[in-house]
């Protein structure tokens, strides 16, 4: 039997603050944005793919086998963005009764985001099962701080110019309008995700189970699997995978330099 409980062991919480400018003069506009949050807690309570998501109290299901500061430490998670910035200028280079051109310059800044090193730990070895039927062989296990590592830093700079032809035919006001753009002008290759593979005992056998509620785990710096004895010979825990914190797909990366053009007539 089993029931269902509200709990506040989890802690999510989101600090911000917004600032926002904008000036004219003349046909020259200027504007920025400026945001400073802060994400803090032990659960990201939710993923790109699904949105919000539910966690359970690690202190009431098999509390025996789980400790909450290697199971759900509290630390900057995964959301936190520290800075984001925007800065554009525009320019109404003509604005007569039938011909409309502006251009506009935007920069975009954003910092990193923290991610971690978790994997899996086999804490039923060094516990005494009390009395469960089917008790838990893998618990989560953070080998490093939640937020011990962070994404690099992305800068982009876009450029667009917006030309329009204004008439009137037909009882009516027609705009014929052209847009060309050209997002990251200078090609920037900058890492927006990260692949934070870890393996473990539980997926290497060079690797040695430990005791995660008395031994702090020993971390072995030579992931290759040619050269994993190594890491057996030293009673190494666990080890980064060789791709860890690197993109591994193209998604990984921020948008490469893009152009687009756009053609169409209002009325």
């Amino acid at each position: 039997m089993s029931y269902y409980q509200n709990s506040s062991f989890f802690t999510r919480k989101y600090d911000g603050v917004n600032l926002q400018a904008q000036y004219s003069l003349d046909r020259w506009q200027f504007g920025g944005i400026y945001t400073w949050s802060h994400s803090y807690g032990n659960l990201d309570g939710e993923t790109a793919g699904s949105g919000p998501v539910t966690g359970t109290n690690p202190l009431r299901a098999y509390p025996e086998y789980r400790q909450a500061s290697w199971y759900a430490p509290t630390g900057n998670l995964s959301i936190d963005q520290r800075h984001r910035a925007r800065l554009w200028v525009s320019w109404d280079a003509i604005a007569s009764r039938h011909n409309r051109l502006s251009i506009s310059f935007l920069e975009r800044y954003e910092s990193g985001s923290p991610y971690g090193a978790s994997g899996l730990v086999r804490s039923y070895l060094y516990v005494t099962n009390p009395g469960y039927i089917s008790p838990p062989t893998t618990s989560t296990y953070y080998f490093k701080k939640r937020d011990a590592f962070l994404t690099p830093n992305v800068t982009n700079t876009d450029l667009s110019a917006n030309y329009s032809f204004v008439f009137t035919g037909l009882g009516a006001n027609f705009e014929i309008y052209i847009v060309p753009q050209i997002t990251n002008v200078f090609n920037e290759k900058n890492a927006v995700l990260v692949d934070a593979t870890v393996y473990d005992a539980t997926t290497k056998s060079s690797l040695k189970d430990f005791n995660p509620f008395t031994t702090k785990p020993v971390e072995c710096t030579q992931f290759s699997d040619a050269r994993r004895g190594s890491c057996t010979a030293s009673g190494a825990n666990w080890y980064k995978g060789p791709d860890f914190g690197n993109p591994t797909t193209v998604a990984g990366y921020q948008t490469p330099r893009t152009f687009r053009v756009s053609v169409g007539i209002r009325f």
